[in-house]
Parts: structure tokens; C-alpha cells; sequence
């Protein structure tokens, strides 16, 4: 029983002099206030500052990263409204063409009438020549 009083006793001494190595010292001058750590606090601080910055600067290449990544995405939607454009024209042109071979289609089908009829017209035209030459002979 008396091991374990003593025991117990050097944990709590143990966990108070740990604990109070992590306050620091603090002295009040005249216009400041100062704060004085040992070197194994001091240690610690440099420690916890080098991981803080760190992770600033992962942060910020991160932050760059990202900025970089929406203004190429930026670029990238405004060259695919580009060849959607690119697209709609390239269609729209095919459509006017297309009109325009339909048209000549059309135009040289009315053109094949005309032909016939006036072949047909200058056959009959023969034909009567031919009748009233014929009949002027007897």
C-alpha cells in the first residue's frame, strides 16, 4: 500500500513539474511585455512555425493550382463555344448548299421540259411545213 501512495505521488509530481514547464516565463518591462521560453519550448514553437508555414505554402500552391485550373477551364468552354459556333455555321453552310444544288436541279429539270417542248414545237413546225409544201405542189 505504501508503494502505491508513492507512487502515485511521484505521477502527480511528475505531471505538475511537466505542466508547468509548458507556461512560459513572463517579465513585464517598462513598454513590453516579454515572454521567456526554454530551449526545449523553444524548440517546439520552431517546430509547430516550420509546419504552419509549411502547409501555407501548400495551401497557396494549391490555391494557384486551382486559380490555374478555372482559367484553363475558362479557355477550354470558351474554345468549345468557338467550334460550336465553327459547327453551326459549317452547317448551316452545308444547308445553303444543299438549297442551292436543289435549285440548279430544279432549274435543269425546267430546262430538259423546255428543250422537249420546243424539239416537239419545231417538229410540228416541220410537219405543217412539210403538209402545206405538199398541198401548194398538187
Amino acid at each position: 500500500m505504501r508503494a502505491s501512495s508513492i507512487l502515485i505521488a511521484l505521477i502527480l509530481t511528475t505531471y505538475l513539474s511537466f505542466s508547468q514547464q509548458l507556461k512560459p516565463q513572463i517579465l513585464i518591462s517598462e513598454s513590453d511585455t516579454l515572454f521567456g521560453f526554454t530551449v526545449g519550448q523553444s524548440k517546439y514553437i520552431a517546430k509547430c512555425i516550420i509546419k504552419a508555414q509549411g502547409s501555407d505554402s501548400i495551401v497557396k500552391a494549391y490555391d494557384v493550382a486551382i486559380r490555374d485550373c478555372d482559367s484553363l477551364n475558362g479557355l477550354k468552354s470558351d474554345q468549345i463555344n468557338n467550334l460550336n459556333l465553327l459547327l453551326k455555321n459549317a452547317n448551316e453552310q452545308t444547308a445553303i448548299k444543299q438549297q442551292e444544288v436543289n435549285i440548279r436541279v430544279n432549274q435543269n429539270d425546267l430546262l430538259k421540259k423546255e428543250v422537249k417542248r420546243q424539239k416537239v414545237n419545231k417538229w410540228i413546225a416541220y410537219g405543217l411545213c412539210f403538209i402545206f409544201g405538199f398541198l401548194a405542189i398538187k
